[in-house]
């Protein structure tokens, strides 16, 4: 390996928004937020990155949640506008290029850990089920009470089903030996 790492972990988030596989995600999507009349406006774009983050996390947020909201989204804001990437805000699929097929996910050898919110208003849990289905010994873990952006209170649980996968991985690495299908977990409590 040219860049000489003993081990690395891949960590991603969402499908680049396919279009909605169920009727509230495409109203949430095509209604829940506009374009800045002035594309221009960079005040507007932060506004429009926090209504799109806002909008997918299924409950209002606190007034903390919609401090790092805003925070991260003028991060984002720039990063894209830098990069020349901020128009996949509202067309991720143009912008994503042509999908692994299902077979493709058969050939995954290493830990995986698949993590879907409960009230996700895009994907079906049946689509993270096929998904775990697909890469051999993977985990799915349901963060229930959240929609498709997971809000900042889930992030310690989903910390915690990452790290509880890399130590797993680690230890069927140790052992030289195959992951087997792991069942589904629910994680609601700390959410409700």
């Amino acid at each position: 390996m040219h860049l000489k790492l003993d081990r690395v972990h891949f960590i991603g988030m969402s499908m680049d928004n396919l279009p909605p596989l169920h009727q509230e995600g495409q109203y949430l999507l095509g209604n829940a937020y506009d374009l800045p009349d002035d594309l221009d406006d960079d005040e507007a774009w932060i506004n429009t990155y926090m209504q799109l983050d806002l909008v997918l996390a299924a409950q209002p947020p606190t007034e903390e949640e919609r401090a790092e909201s805003r925070r991260e989204s003028e991060i984002t804001y720039c990063r894209e506008k830098e990069s020349g990437t901020m128009w996949t805000k509202s067309n991720h699929s143009d912008a994503a290029g042509v999908r692994w097929p299902p077979e493709a996910l058969k050939h995954i050898r290493c830990s995986t850990v698949v993590i879907h919110a409960g009230e996700d208003q895009i994907f079906q849990l049946k689509h993270a089920e096929a998904l775990r289905d697909d890469v051999q010994g993977a985990t799915l873990v349901v963060i229930e009470n959240c929609g498709h952006e997971l809000p900042h209170r889930a992030r310690w649980l989903i910390t915690d089903a990452i790290l509880a996968n890399a130590k797993k991985g680690e230890q069927a690495m140790a052992a030289g030996i195959c992951q087997t299908q792991l069942k589904t977990k629910s994680v609601s409590s700390a959410l409700a």
